[in-house]
């Protein structure tokens, strides 16, 4: 990773949400008619202390999710944005996302920031991390095992054998940038990562874009942020021309 925080050349940075995932087939948070939210209260099926109070709901919960992502491919923004990190180096193009799939690492990619873990991994209570692939946690291992991501109330995942706080790798990714880079933020709600906020506190003001079909006025944090109302798929086109304009 260090590589894209020390380059000098102009970088490229895609801030990922559910909305990056939906037209793969996976259903997002928010979205008023089928999103994961109209269906459960998350704080009684994605939290903390629905972890502690019922282990069995909330890894049956991550269960539908686990086995759902064996069961769809990447679509054509996560290829885009591999096709991208290909032409001008990982050094220059990276993700950070919010996601707990897996879908842009099966492109290839290879600078992704996981910032609220891997639906894939799972933590026994004795804090041993495992990948289970896309298997559902059966017997037993529903009461003594989790999911290793980030859960309402918490704000950490394990990492290398430690536990390791996301949300401050964020702001030092962010904080790197500057006037000749671009930061798009493609699909999320900010609800949970205000990635335009946190942007706007930077001093030297990377371009950033909001890539979202529901984008309006409240998701600008300083004014300068510029909306693209599109999904992720159907953006890419302007996203390809604006990457191809700023960067020489």
């Amino acid at each position: 990773m260090d590589r894209f925080k020390y380059n000098k050349k102009p970088k490229i940075l895609f801030c990922t949400g559910a909305g990056a995932s939906k037209e793969s087939g996976l259903n997002t948070f928010r979205d008023p008619q089928t999103g994961y939210w109209r269906q459960y209260n998350p704080m009684e099926i994605a939290s903390i202390k629905a972890l502690e109070n019922d282990p069995i709901e909330v890894n049956k919960f991550y269960n539908e999710r686990r086995m759902a992502l064996a069961n769809v491919i990447p679509n054509y923004f996560h290829e885009f944005v591999a096709i991208m990190q290909k032409k001008y180096g990982s050094d220059r193009v990276a993700v950070m996302t919010t996601n707990v799939d897996d879908l842009h690492e099966r492109t290839g990619l290879d600078q992704v920031y996981k910032i609220h873990g891997s639906l894939k991994e799972i933590v026994t209570f004795e804090g041993e991390v495992k990948n289970i692939g896309y298997q559902p946690l059966t017997g037993e291992d529903l009461t003594s095992c989790r999911p290793n991501v980030v859960m309402f109330g918490e704000g950490t995942y394990i990492k290398n054998g430690k536990m390791f706080n996301p949300y401050n790798e964020v702001e030092k990714v962010i904080s790197i940038l500057n006037s000749h880079d671009l930061i798009f933020v493609v699909g999320c709600s900010s609800s949970i990562v205000d990635f335009p906020a946190i942007a706007m506190f930077n001093l030297n003001k990377p371009k950033v874009y909001i890539v979202n079909p529901y984008a309006s006025e409240e998701f600008l944090r300083s004014g300068n942020e510029i909306m693209i109302k599109k999904s992720a798929c159907d953006a890419v086109p302007d996203i390809e021309d604006l990457i191809l304009k700023h960067i020489k």
